[in-house]
């Protein structure tokens, strides 16, 4: 299935079939009972900065063997065969070719804690970013504008400590988070920040 934020397109093999649906939370729905009464081995979707979370989510509540691959993955085998062309059409074939022949493991989506403190996580890089966007303006502002620069910042600052604070707490309030940092902050140099990410993006992690 290659994912976009509009639309999803799905190939099936060995049929050859090919169909595609809105990237919406209706036809989400007809594309999951389309998909189930197929008896799929598996469903590969490429990762699409977020745009298929609704659609793994769904295919995981109907008991439907998911696989998300990093989109790296597709290239290379792409180019391993020789498949040079580009289309979303193309793109969802190459998938389904990719799940024919790969040794995939389906996965299960995680649950609503690691979820909350993935977005944690990852708003906590976008506000790094920006800061670090406005201290570069900063460097080459007028008179005009150093002082809205300098409150943006302030503010981002501000908004950072509050994340960060969060994060702290979604941990806390976990016993086996509580239990793995506890273990992890035996590590000399681990800090807050790698294992509040390393606990939302590897939770098998000790396990």
């Amino acid at each position: 299935m290659d994912v976009s934020k509009e639309r999803l397109d799905v190939a099936v093999r060995p049929s050859g079939e090919f169909f595609s649906e809105a990237n919406d939370k209706r036809a989400v729905g007809r594309l999951v009972k389309r998909l189930s009464a197929l008896n799929c081995t598996r469903v590969v979707v490429e990762a699409s900065g977020g745009y298929e979370i609704v659609m793994v989510a769904a295919l995981c509540a109907a008991s439907l063997p998911v696989v998300v691959v990093n989109p790296r993955w597709g290239r290379d085998f792409a180019k391993s065969i020789g498949w040079l062309e580009k289309t979303d059409h193309l793109d969802a074939k190459l998938l389904a070719l990719y799940a024919e022949r790969a040794e995939l493991k389906a996965q299960q989506l995680p649950d609503e804690a690691t979820r909350q403190l993935r977005e944690l996580c990852a708003r906590r890089m976008d506000l790094l970013e920006m800061i670090d966007a406005e201290r570069n303006r900063l460097e080459h502002a007028t008179s005009g504008v150093r002082h809205e620069i300098v409150s943006h910042i302030d503010y981002l600052r501000k908004r950072l400590k509050r994340i960060e604070r969060d994060i702290d707490g979604a941990v806390r309030r976990s016993e086996v988070w509580r239990h793995k940092e506890q273990l992890m902050d035996s590590v000399t140099g681990v800090g807050p920040t790698l294992r509040a990410n390393v606990l939302a993006w590897l939770p098998k992690l000790g396990n």
